[in-house]
């Protein structure tokens, strides 16, 4: 089994929620469906993950890395239909805790005008059809003067995503 032979930090994290009773995991079909993906600017993907995957942006590369590290299944870009919009959130993501989906949206260039005119009217669309920052939506965000880092980035994944966390919980 996975869990087991991973590193003495990793022995207090709780897989059962993506295991079935025989240990194998749900997560890792869901993982490998095919689904559409973005296709806008494929040029712009030009930063690779430690397993290859090709992102846009280095931080995008480093929440991908810290995904995969912790085992956290995700898609990139994957397609979301909400209304007559079509989204393509940069991570799709099956939270381990309870097999929700999870969307993580970075904004990169929240310095720049129309880029955050851009980000704001995508946050509205995505409130307007229940998906909410707290219950289903990560947002990162970083400006020239104020880059996203691993330390951060660490810290989202393990708040959101690898502990009980009261900013998913439905109840």
């Amino acid at each position: 089994q996975v869990a087991a032979s991973l590193p003495e930090a990793y022995k207090d994290v709780d897989y059962s929620p993506i295991l079935d009773s025989a240990g194998h995991s749900h997560a890792a079909d869901w993982c490998n469906e095919p689904y559409e993906r973005g296709t806008l600017y494929p040029e712009k993907l030009i930063h690779t993950t430690q397993n290859g995957l090709r992102v846009r942006s280095k931080s995008e590369s480093i929440i991908a890395g810290m995904l995969e590290t912790y085992g956290i299944p995700f898609r990139y870009e994957a397609h979301l239909k909400l209304g007559g919009n079509d989204y393509y959130p940069d991570f799709t993501i099956l939270n381990p805790q309870d097999n929700k989906i999870v969307y993580w949206e970075h904004f990169g260039m929240v310095d720049k005008e129309e880029y955050a005119e851009s980000m704001h009217k995508k946050m509205e669309n995505y409130i307007k059809h229940g998906i909410l920052q707290g219950d289903n939506l990560i947002v990162t965000m970083e400006t020239k003067d104020s880059p996203l880092n691993a330390r951060k980035i660490r810290n989202t994944i393990k708040a959101h995503l690898l502990q009980e966390s009261r900013a998913f919980d439905t109840t």
